[in-house]
């Protein structure tokens, strides 16, 4: 709808709202049963209600385009305009001679009742212009993980947005309060022990997280859990770092090595490390893992001659090689799956691939429990060894 036509059809329904309220107010109490003198002041009513109403709705821009249709900020100005009205005409009526017969009870009655008519006539137009978006044809699949503020903005951008890239059939949240939750249509199925199995029954492809809090322990538990299903994983960035707080679709991005390390970014010379990794044979333990798997696609990026990917757990592996290569059938020999604490097993993968450079990864994630639980195999003086990640060449 034109911007213009779109302006008059609310002055003419904010205007109708006043005349449906008077109308309703005076059959419900009144039941019509009233003198001429009292018809005649109803009518001169309800015509200055009208026209107040034009006046006040432009003095405040809500004929103007200043407020979104629909929105929050729009109700309060609506709020405002019908006050100003409500106010300006009761005095009126009380004051001016010639309305003795004009019946009171309207003067209170009927504002709040064409202020429901002028919002509801907004949030309609508003659900309505929602539903009535088409979707890309090539949109996909999304989950978005995080039922709160952002994820509700996030939706409602995905939603209005008829080029998104993102079709949001679900959303994920860990409240147990908000199992039942329904936003915009969109229902929250499960928490994050059901991320993976929701996605497959979806055919959910990308999973953003919407919680801009996060801290870097649950984005990279995430991160794992989105790569290990085969999606790709987006993120919103904090909330220091979202323009004026409020999101945008072009804030979703990828996964950033900082997101997950909890630290500052070190500036890197891009062009020696093309020169150290091109062309050599790297070797990635704990390749699996988050920062494992996202030091294994940044290397894949500069070329080297065999990237060799390592981890003990085979659910990672194929996660990470699907990632970087769409394909996770893990029947390649640059796939190990292997310890690096047996000793025996990483000697003929050394001699087999001999790397030229080792980009150790294989870390433990929670090292106060294994520290704890030595039965696990875990001693102390391993986990002090494998506390920091390092690489070598």
């Amino acid at each position: 709808m034109h911007t213009a036509t779109r302006r008059l059809v609310m002055i003419l329904w904010d205007c109708a709202s006043w005349l449906v309220a008077t109308a309703l107010i005076v059959g419900t109490r009144y039941e019509f049963y009233l003198t001429d003198p009292q018809w005649t002041s109803i009518f001169l009513y309800a015509a200055i209600a009208c026209a107040l109403q034009v006046v006040s709705g432009t003095a405040l821009k809500l004929y103007r385009g200043r407020y979104r249709v629909g929105a929050f900020d729009e109700a309060i100005g609506l709020a405002a305009s019908t006050l100003w009205v409500a106010v300006l005409l009761g005095l009126g009526m009380l004051v001016v001679r010639g309305f003795e017969a004009f019946p009171r009870g309207l003067a209170l009655l009927v504002p709040p009742m064409a202020l429901l008519f002028m919002a509801a006539g907004r949030w309609l137009y508003r659900a309505w212009n929602v539903r009535s978006r088409q979707e890309s044809s090539d949109a996909e699949n999304a989950l978005i993980y995080g039922a709160g503020d952002a994820g509700y903005q996030l939706l409602r951008l995905i939603k209005v947005d008829s080029s998104s890239p993102y079709r949001v059939v679900g959303l994920i949240d860990d409240d147990k309060r908000k199992r039942n939750l329904t936003l915009l249509g969109v229902p929250v199925l499960g928490g994050r022990k059901k991320l993976v199995k929701v996605a497959h029954e979806h055919d959910v492809t990308t999973v953003i997280l919407a919680i801009s809090s996060a801290s870097t322990a649950t984005v990279r538990e995430i991160a794992d859990l989105v790569e290990q299903g085969g999606m790709r994983f987006l993120l919103l960035p904090p909330v220091a770092q979202i323009l004026g707080g409020r999101i945008r679709l072009s804030d979703v991005r990828e996964l950033d090595i900082a997101d997950i390390l909890g630290r500052r970014q070190v500036e890197t010379d891009i062009e020696s490390i093309a020169d150290y990794l091109t062309g050599k044979r790297v070797l990635v333990t704990g390749a699996g893992g988050s920062i494992g798997s996202e030091l294994a696609r940044q290397v894949h990026k500069f070329g080297p001659s065999e990237l060799i990917l390592l981890d003990r757990d085979e659910s990672a592996l194929h996660g990470v090689q699907l990632s970087i290569y769409g394909k996770g059938l893990l029947d390649t020999p640059d796939m190990v799956l292997a310890d690096i604490r047996d000793r025996n097993a990483l000697r003929p993968i050394f001699e087999r691939h001999r790397p030229e450079v080792v980009f150790h990864a294989a870390a433990l994630k929670h090292l106060p429990h294994a520290r704890a639980v030595p039965g696990g195999g875990l001693e102390d003086e391993r986990a002090r060894h494998a506390e920091r990640p390092r690489a070598c060449g």
